[in-house]
């Protein structure tokens, strides 16, 4: 769609089974689509996006709202966010995040807050809980490695394993997992290949098939793996 720019725009499925598109290129016009899945067609949302943004993440709340945050916008980092409400196709100011980010996650727990984990100007260890019901932004524990570019998985059991990316200096092997009922992240075991950019997806059985990215020496990686919770390991697959 007019706007857009291609491997810039973030989609998300929207509750009605519609996805927005959103993001663009530095410094682009703050435009923003759905796409509708029945028709096969565009259509541009009565309202732009607050904030032109790409490397940003976007976000489906409990309550069908999506939660806009971070990216680079006019070439930094910016902590600024916004909500897009589907019924009336707008977007308002949601506050600012604690630190500006890029190449972060946004993971809704069951719990309905979203944890912002990493990302930054440069990779950064800090996290951060979203609240739809106040809209407003809370630090918490630091991951255990600062990270970028690096994948977020919702487990069945309601923690989050975070794991892969880039630390500023390396590529990383290392996971973690981060338990909202304690409010802090925890070790686990790391990846059979280090990895940025990784793609990461809960399977039926509770597993995580990790897949693909950037490995030692910008080379793509065609490894793919798979994480047990219950046995916190990984298997090459």
């Amino acid at each position: 769609p007019a706007g857009l720019t291609a491997g810039a725009t973030f989609p998300v499925r929207l509750a009605d089974g519609r996805v927005l598109m959103s993001g663009n290129r530095e410094g682009a016009p703050s435009a923003a689509a759905i796409y509708v899945p029945d028709t096969g067609t565009f259509e541009s949302t009565t309202g732009a996006q607050l904030l032109g943004r790409c490397l940003h993440t976007a976000t489906l709340l409990g309550d069908g709202r999506v939660l806009i945050a971070g990216g680079v916008s006019s070439g930094v980092a910016s902590a600024s966010a916004e909500l897009f409400d589907p019924v009336s196709e707008t977007f308002a100011a949601a506050g600012s995040m604690t630190t500006a980010r890029r190449s972060h996650t946004a993971t809704l727990l069951s719990n309905g807050l979203v944890l912002i984990t990493g990302g930054g100007a440069a990779a950064t260890a800090s996290a951060e809980l979203f609240d739809p019901s106040t809209g407003t932004f809370t630090a918490v524990g630091d991951m255990i490695s600062a990270r970028q570019r690096h994948f977020a998985v919702r487990l069945g059991d309601g923690k989050v394993l975070v794991g892969g990316g880039h630390d500023g200096v390396d590529i990383l092997s290392t996971t973690e997992v981060f338990d909202p009922a304690l409010g802090v992240f925890l070790p686990t075991d790391n990846l059979n290949k280090a990895r940025e950019s990784a793609a990461a997806q809960l399977l039926g059985n509770g597993r995580v098939v990790v897949a693909g990215g950037i490995g030692a020496g910008n080379n793509p990686n065609s490894m793919t793996e798979v994480y047990d919770p219950v046995v916190e390991r990984g298997l090459v697959s």
